[in-house]
């Protein structure tokens, strides 16, 4: 099984290679019709333009993720896919800053479970990597 993060803008590509979407999202789109796990969505407040970058992942790292156990996080996600590959989404394009990548980051340290972005290779939200490539439908998989 394999964890992959992306967005709502790549829904048909990951339903049509059989990755199960999970919503991560604070709000869900009317158009998704598929599995949610708030427990990891950013609070409201931290949406707001007055909040900076470095409040938001001050707030996400230590008082979201804090309530959060990772290994019944990533069991959670097995049990609602049934054991299939998953996909946490949002709404943020790869090179957008995004708590779901805050959220691989964090899985990965505290598991060992490599969580990469859905059809991109590098770093997809790191500002200062240009190197944002989208693969194929099917390259890699």
């Amino acid at each position: 099984m394999k964890f992959y993060t992306s967005y709502f803008g790549k829904l048909g590509a990951l339903r049509q290679l059989g990755i199960v979407p999970i919503c991560i999202a604070r709000g869900i789109p009317k158009f998704y019709g598929g599995a949610v796990e708030q427990s990891v969505a950013p609070y409201s407040w931290m949406l707001k333009d007055s909040v900076s970058r470095e409040q938001y992942i001050d707030a996400y790292l230590h008082k979201v993720l804090k309530n959060v156990d990772p290994n019944i996080f990533l069991l959670r996600c097995e049990e609602i896919s049934g054991g299939r590959d998953v996909a946490l989404l949002c709404y943020e394009k790869p090179t957008d800053f995004c708590h779901r990548h805050l959220l691989a980051k964090w899985l990965e340290d505290e598991t060992g479970i490599e969580i990469k972005e859905f059809g991109v290779v590098g770093e997809p939200w790191n500002p200062k990597n240009p190197k944002v490539v989208q693969n194929g439908l099917f390259d890699g998989f």
